[in-house]
C-alpha cells in the first residue's frame, strides 16, 4: 500500500494552458491531484492527529476548515479556552509539517434564547492577530447569524446562482444552442441546488423569496425560450420546474425523512425525535431533555409535534419537531416510520418503504405546485418534473 502511493504521488508534473503558453511540463514535488477520489482520504489521514476529544468542546472539520466550539458559564471563559485549544493544535500541526492560515481566522459568540444579556464584543488574540466578533460566520455553504436568520444565507445563495447562471445561459441563445430538454437539466442538475442550499433546515423569508423567485422565472424562461409576456403559472408547467416555495418545501420533507428513518448513531438528530414520535428506534431522549425553556416566555412554550402551527404563531414547534410535523402527509397507512440502516427488520423490506415514503414526498411536491399558482382555464396539461424529450434526440 506503502509502494502504491508512493507511485501515486512521485513523478508527477504540471503544464500551464492559456494563449501563447510554451507547452513547458513542470516537476510538482507537493501536493495530490484535484479530483482524483483518494486524494482528500490521503489528507483526512495526515490531519487526522489534529482532531482531539476535549470535554463541553467540538472540533470538527471539513477538508482544510477547521472549527472549534467550545462552552463555558461566561465569554472570557470561551476565550482562554479557544486560545489554549488553538496552541495545542497548532504545536500537532507542527509536528506533521501543517500550518493554519491565522488571518483567515472567525470568531463569533453564540448564546441560548434565554439569555438576555448583551451581545459580546469580546476579541480574541491568536498568534499577535486580533479578532474581533464577527457578525456572519460561513460554514459548510451556510452563512450564520448569531439571530439565525435565513436572510443573509439565501441572499448568498442566490448571488452565487445568478453568477453561475450569467456564465451557463451562453450555451443557448433564444432559437440556438442546447436544446431546452438539456437545459432543464442544466436548471435541475446546476442552478437549482445552488440556489436552494440549505432548505432543508432553513425557510427562505418572505423577502429571500421574491429574489429568489425573480431569478427562477428567469431560468424558466431560458430553459422554454418563452415569451416575456408568458404567465409565471404556465412557465413552471412549461419548463417543468416546480416553484421555489413548492420546491423547499419538498426539501424539508425530504430532511424530515432522513432524520426520522435513520438511527441515531447514524444521524444524532434521530435521538431528538418526541418520544411519541412513531419510529422503530428504541433510543429517544426524554422530552424534558429535548429543549430549554427556562426563562421563555408561556406564548413561546413549543407546541406538540402533531398540531398545526397557529396563525399568528403565538406558539410554535421545536426545530426537530417542525421537521417530525412534515412527515405527517406521509405517514398514512404506517403504524411506524422505517429505518433503512437498522439490522433487525428486513433489509430490503426497509430500503423499499423508504423509496415509496419519497414517492410520497414527490407527489406532495406535485400537489403543492397545483395549489401553489393555479393555471388559466385555457392551459389544461398538469404538472410534471420530466420535460417531454424529442424522438430524434
Amino acid at each position: 500500500m506503502v509502494d502504491w502511493v508512493s507511485s501515486f504521488l512521485s513523478e508527477r508534473t504540471c503544464t500551464l494552458v492559456f494563449q501563447g503558453s510554451p507547452n513547458l511540463s513542470s516537476p510538482v514535488f507537493v501536493g495530490t491531484p484535484q479530483g482524483s477520489p483518494i486524494s482528500p482520504l490521503l489528507f483526512l489521514r495526515d490531519v487526522a492527529p489534529l482532531h482531539m476529544s476535549v470535554p463541553r468542546s467540538l472540533m470538527v472539520s471539513y477538508v482544510d476548515d477547521f472549527s472549534i466550539t467550545v462552552a463555558s458559564p461566561s465569554y472570557r471563559g470561551n476565550i482562554r479556552r479557544l486560545q489554549s485549544l488553538f496552541a495545542t493544535i497548532s504545536m500537532r500541526g507542527r509536528d506533521i509539517g501543517v500550518s493554519f492560515s491565522v488571518p483567515k481566522t472567525e470568531l463569533i459568540h453564540w448564546r441560548t434564547w434565554s439569555q438576555r444579556t448583551p451581545r459580546s464584543t469580546a476579541p480574541i488574540v491568536l498568534e499577535g492577530h486580533l479578532f474581533h466578533p464577527s457578525e456572519v460566520v460561513r460554514w459548510l455553504g451556510y452563512w450564520c447569524t448569531p439571530a439565525l436568520s435565513p436572510t443573509h444565507h439565501f441572499r448568498h445563495r442566490l448571488s452565487l446562482a445568478q453568477a453561475v447562471f450569467s456564465f451557463v445561459k451562453r450555451l443557448s441563445f433564444p432559437g440556438a444552442g442546447v436544446q431546452p430538454f438539456l437545459c432543464h437539466r442544466i436548471a435541475t442538475g446546476l442552478l437549482c441546488p445552488i440556489l436552494t442550499y440549505g432548505a432543508d433546515l432553513l425557510t427562505p423569508t418572505y423577502t429571500a423569496l421574491r429574489g429568489m423567485n425573480s431569478f427562477w422565472h428567469r431560468v424558466q424562461r431560458w430553459t422554454t425560450n418563452n415569451f416575456f409576456s408568458t404567465p409565471t403559472s404556465i412557465l413552471a408547467h412549461e419548463a417543468s420546474l416546480p416553484p421555489i416555495v413548492s420546491y423547499c418545501r419538498y426539501r424539508r420533507r425530504l430532511a424530515a425523512l432522513r432524520v426520522a428513518c435513520a438511527p441515531p448513531y447514524v444521524n444524532p438528530a434521530a435521538a431528538r425525535v418526541p418520544p411519541d414520535f412513531p419510529s422503530l428506534s428504541s433510543f429517544g431522549a426524554q422530552d424534558s431533555s429535548r429543549h430549554l425553556t427556562k426563562g421563555l416566555s408561556s406564548v413561546y412554550l413549543p407546541l406538540n409535534w402533531r398540531t398545526k402551527v397557529p396563525s399568528p404563531p403565538l406558539r410554535k414547534h421545536l426545530p426537530v419537531d417542525a421537521l417530525a410535523h412534515l412527515t405527517i402527509p406521509l405517514q398514512e397507512g404506517l403504524t411506524h416510520l422505517p429505518l433503512v440502516l437498522h439490522t433487525l427488520p428486513p433489509p430490503h423490506l426497509m430500503r423499499k418503504t423508504y423509496r415509496s415514503l419519497r414517492a410520497r414526498a414527490r407527489h406532495l411536491l406535485l400537489q403543492d405546485w397545483t395549489e401553489e399558482g393555479p393555471t388559466p382555464p385555457y392551459y389544461d396539461y398538469p404538472p410534471s418534473l420530466t420535460p417531454p424529450i424529442p424522438s430524434w434526440a
